[in-house]
């Protein structure tokens, strides 16, 4: 049973995640979705036929939701052939509320997500006010914890079960109605305001040119 898994990855974390999985899981293949969609920027919708049973998407949460890239990749595949499909998203500690939005899309096809996940990694945005470069011993109790995580997810995913896993996480205010008006607004940013700003890719003299953000 042959299965694709896509990732898009900034820091990496995603992509280490990517990896992991895709040796877990046997006869599958890795592709970067940033690539497919510079390989195919002037395509129609539906115009990248995905020849797979089994489809899985792995990425960062961005903005509370799936990333810009993401989004446009999964209007431009076809995969009404597929059975099985499954998400990963790596995230800080934040709610989650990309998986809603992947089905929507993925409903125009007749299909869903059968499982979704979320990994809780270290925070990778310097340009947060609250961030820092977590120790040793921080780093090492998330790599145990992540490690745990995909052994659960590889099961899984290889007996193909469905799964829908806990979205909830580090809330605005503890009022809920205001938390569901500031998450929309702010989704609602990320995909109207952020394809226009050019400004918000970060790096210093450390960048070592892997390619892993392309």
């Amino acid at each position: 049973m042959k299965t694709k898994i896509f990732y898009f990855s900034g820091s990496g974390n995603s992509f280490y995640v990517a990896k992991e999985i895709h040796k877990r899981i046997p006869n599958s293949e890795l592709l970067p979705i940033a690539a497919i969609l510079n390989k195919n920027l002037n395509s129609e919708p539906r115009s990248i036929e995905i020849k797979a049973e089994s489809v899985g998407f792995i990425f960062p949460c961005h903005g509370l939701a799936i990333p810009i890239a993401v989004k446009r990749f999964l209007k431009k595949i076809d995969v009404r052939n597929s059975k099985y499909f499954f998400s990963i998203a790596s995230r800080g500690g934040s709610v989650f509320r990309g998986f809603s939005i992947m089905n929507k899309i993925l409903a125009k096809q007749k299909k869903q997500l059968n499982a979704s996940f979320v990994l809780t990694m270290g925070m990778n945005d310097p340009k947060l006010g609250d961030f820092y470069v977590p120790s040793d011993e921080e780093l090492q109790e998330i790599e145990n914890n992540v490690q745990k995580r995909i052994a659960e997810i590889e099961e899984i995913i290889n007996n193909r079960k469905d799964h829908k896993d806990d979205i909830s996480g580090v809330s605005f205010t503890t009022f809920g109605p205001l938390n569901y008006i500031l998450e929309k607004l702010i989704i609602f940013i990320m995909y109207k305001f952020a394809p226009g700003q050019k400004k918000y890719f970060y790096a210093d003299k450390s960048c070592i040119g892997c390619g892993i953000c392309e």
